[in-house]
């Protein structure tokens, strides 16, 4: 039996559903190309991931809230191509490098800079990271799995649960999370 989608009203701008979006901004990141299908494709899987397990599935963390639904709505676009979701990352990666590179799970929702980056950019980034060394359609089964068990989690639901799927990935996902030591995440790089 599915659980019923979270409330009844999902707003989307203009921009969102057609509108040309000002993203001038993204040429300094050497992001040239008309990227504005994939931010709105973005944008409305993140909103509609919202829609269907808002309400059911919570979470104790700011990258539960908001980077489940961020990651989501970049697999869509990677689904289409993987060229596509180049400029998304590109976006992610240099919001993330906007605040201190500290460990990311454990952090509260919030309207500071640090949290909602850390919420949307470093969480998203972190799965999206995971996804690309285990699969994405394993991520979401693994993520899925922890919500059926305990619809509000803990990062450590997800650790364990991770631990127990994947037992050679676990030094991938702690540099993921950012769980080990400031110096060894400089080195980091996305496979």
């Amino acid at each position: 039996m599915h659980n019923p989608p979270c409330g009844n009203l999902i707003l989307f701008s203009r921009t969102a559903l057609g509108d040309k979006p000002d993203l001038k901004g993204l040429a300094s990141l050497g992001i040239t190309d008309d990227v504005a299908d994939q931010f709105r494709k973005l944008v409305i899987a993140h909103e509609l991931s919202h829609f269907w397990f808002g309400c059911n599935y919570q979470g104790k963390d700011g990258w539960m809230l908001e980077g489940i639904p961020q990651y989501l709505g970049m697999f869509a676009v990677q689904k289409e191509s993987k060229e596509k979701v180049a400029a998304l990352i590109a976006f992610t990666e240099y919001l993330d490098k906007q605040i201190p590179q500290d460990a990311i799970p454990n952090s509260p929702f919030g309207q500071s800079k640090v949290l909602n980056i850390r919420s949307y950019y470093q969480g998203s980034l972190a799965l999206f990271r995971i996804g690309e060394n285990i699969g994405h359609e394993n991520l979401i089964k693994l993520l899925t799995s922890v919500y059926r068990k305990n619809p509000n989690p803990t990062f450590a639901d997800f650790n364990n649960d991770f631990k127990n799927s994947y037992p050679d990935h676990i030094d991938f996902w702690r540099k993921a999370w950012r769980l080990e030591e400031k110096e060894s995440n400089k080195s980091f790089e996305r496979k």
